[in-house]
């Protein structure tokens, strides 16, 4: 059996209108091995995840980064995810263990995250602020409230569609995302062949798991316009933490917080909430992080 790839794909429809397509299967259930999430909770953060890839790689600098926080008022709670310029990302979710019954036949992703709530995007750029843009959700599906953030935040007119299929035992099925945004000057016949597509976006993770990869997606959704593929990645749920990383939060959380945590006298522990990797710190580590603190 032939072994999955995951891929974005990024390019050009008849030089009228930008896309990316992306397979993502593999890392999201990635993302659920590493969180033990239940259904509802991995389709919810495998789409956020699915969606940060794509934002992560329209980011200029290797240093940029870009955060997505999703925070409705059901179940899940918050679900954090970052990406980067290569294309991986990391995310959690505050609640994982959540079970909902199905809505109408589907996993009521709308549901765990919960009305009324917001998304967040921040882009750390490397200026003196990051730019940040948050925008009520409007169904808590996110693809639809994706949607709205681009034309609200961005002023980008955009089609979006993200799908996680969870399989009985849990397992990831398939997973996927297609973001495309028409250029300035784009005809009007192109954006009527664009809205024509949308149904088969819908299908989007039953199209996967038909057994196509992210060049047949891309092939069968846009049959009869010009694709120019101008980049192919690899996306990967892939954590970034260290000692030397959590060194650094210590140090800017300053001397007081420091010496709280030094009261007991005893070592510290630190669990990345993205990977679940834990670091210990001993009293002579948070001794010299305090010296830190103190110069």
């Amino acid at each position: 059996m032939k072994m999955h790839q995951d891929m974005i794909l990024r390019g050009m429809l008849d030089g009228q209108a930008r896309f990316w397509v992306a397979d993502t299967r593999n890392l999201v259930e990635q993302a659920h091995r590493t969180h033990n999430t239940m259904t509802v909770a991995t389709a919810a953060l495998g789409r956020i995840l699915t969606m940060a890839s794509i934002m992560g790689l329209m980011l200029k600098s290797e240093r940029d980064r870009v955060s997505v926080t999703i925070k409705g008022s059901g179940p899940l709670g918050s679900l954090i995810v970052v990406g980067r310029p290569d294309g991986s990302v990391k995310g959690f979710v505050d609640h994982p263990q959540v079970h909902l019954p199905s809505n109408k036949g589907k996993l009521d992703v709308g549901g765990g995250v919960g009305l009324p709530g917001f998304l967040t995007v921040s882009k750390d750029l490397g200026l003196r602020e990051p730019y940040v843009g948050r925008i009520p959700l409007v169904s808590g599906e996110i693809a639809e409230d994706f949607v709205h953030y681009f034309l609200a935040s961005e002023q980008t007119p955009s089609l979006v569609a993200l799908g996680v299929l969870v399989d009985t035992d849990a397992s990831v099925r398939a997973a996927g995302g297609v973001l495309l945004q028409p250029m300035p000057g784009c005809s009007e016949e192109m954006l009527s062949a664009l809205e024509l597509r949308s149904p088969l976006l819908g299908m989007l993770s039953t199209l996967y798991d038909e057994g196509r990869d992210a060049r047949q997606l891309l092939d069968d959704l846009f049959d009869g316009i010009d694709i120019s593929v101008l980049e192919e990645t690899t996306p990967r749920f892939q954590c970034d933490c260290s000692r030397e990383r959590l060194e650094g939060v210590f140090i800017a959380m300053g001397r007081e917080d420091i010496e709280h945590l030094m009261e007991k006298n005893e070592p510290v522990e630190a669990v990345c909430h993205f990977c679940g990797s834990s670091y210990t710190f001993s009293v002579e580590n948070m001794g010299r992080l305090l010296e830190e603190v103190s110069k």
